[in-house]
């Protein structure tokens, strides 16, 4: 048996398309971008989408294997006017000083006598969640003051 520490990143991208609609409510197509050669990444997609669909958003899937997959990603989000992108990605923000704490955590107790089969398997429990006010700005957007005292960090 093993434990550790878990990564449930395919929550972590519903809950970043959720944040993305309560900033602007009318976000009605959305274009998700992915590597679609990664399981874990395909995985976060599946999730997104799902979500998108709950939120009445519609989704343009853009999949990407290569580096030329780019150029036809970037024409289909000119061909279909959206409101949004989301970057589904690998690092979804789980706090690495917390993980790290925790397996250490984890090794003292397997070295004092522990069996790692007997220790449960964990999942991060802070996320850093971080606003950037000067981009919103200039790109128009008013963050709600609610969304950003929910913020570890504020850019203003």
């Amino acid at each position: 048996m093993v434990t550790g520490i878990a990564d449930d990143a395919a929550l972590l991208s519903t809950k970043r398309l959720s944040l993305l609609k309560s900033l602007s409510p009318n976000i009605r197509k959305v274009a998700m971008l992915w590597n679609k050669n990664d399981l874990g990444m395909s995985l976060r997609y599946e999730a997104s989408a799902k979500a998108a669909k709950e939120l009445g958003v519609t989704v343009l899937a853009l999949g990407v294997q290569e580096p030329e997959d780019f150029d036809e990603a970037f024409s289909g989000m000119d061909r279909d006017p959206l409101d949004a992108i989301l970057m589904v990605s690998d690092f979804t923000g789980p706090d690495l000083d917390e993980c790290f704490e925790r397996a250490a955590a984890m090794v003292d107790r397997i070295f004092k006598g522990a069996k790692p089969s007997e220790l449960p398997f964990e999942q991060p429990t802070r996320y850093r969640f971080m606003i950037n006010l000067k981009t919103a700005k200039s790109l128009g957007i008013e963050i709600p003051p609610t969304t950003v005292a929910l913020a570890d960090e504020v850019i203003e």
